[in-house]
This record gives C-alpha cells, structure tokens and sequence, in this order.
C-alpha cells in the first residue's frame, strides 16, 4: 500500500483573509522559500477581487503552474475559477440541489 499522507487540516468555507499571515507550519509542509512565499502573498494580493481560495496551498500551485509569474498565475486562476465557478455547479453540489448523477455523467 501507498504511504499515508501528512493529514492536512481542510480549509473552511470562509475566505482566508487578505491579512493573515502565512501559518509558520506551511514553511514546512510547502517546502517553499522566502522569495515563492513573497510571490503567493502578491498573487493573493492580485487576486482581491476574484472569486475562489486564496489558500497557500492553492496560491503555490497555480504560482509554480505558471513558472513563477504572479502576472501568469494571476489570469490562469481567473480563467480556471470562471469555469470552476462560472456554471454553478460546484455552488450546486454543495448546497445538494443537484443529484450526484450530473457528476457521473461530467466525469464518469
């Protein structure tokens, strides 16, 4: 069997505020340095406005997807957010007014 995984605590529903620290346990789970920590702080400062998780987690991967440019990272996580969230169907399932059959058929 594969290794267990480092049990990561879930994120809320409630937005991770604009001036929270990063949690000093991240350093180490992320395995990021000082300069990818300044970039996801910008790239969660670029994205004020937008819809979705600004978690590090989440920030990390769409900066380093991108080769590190805030400016790049910043319109992938527009442009994924607007077809994660654009639908509805996320808001949906959450909210259970839709049936799971919608998910099988979206990805079986």
């Amino acid at each position: 069997p594969p290794p267990r995984c480092e049990a990561f605590p879930a994120f809320g529903d409630a937005p991770w505020p604009a001036d929270a620290p990063w949690h000093a346990t991240w350093d180490a789970k992320l395995r990021w340095d000082d300069r990818e920590r300044r970039l996801c702080e910008e790239l969660r400062a670029a994205l004020s406005d937008a819809a979705g998780p600004k978690d590090p987690v989440t920030m990390l991967r769409f900066l380093r997807a991108r080769g590190r440019s805030v400016v790049a990272a910043a319109r992938m996580y527009r442009e994924a957010m607007a077809r994660r969230l654009g639908p509805g169907y996320e808001q949906a399932f959450r909210e259970g007014s839709v049936d799971d059959s919608l998910h099988r058929r979206l990805d079986p």
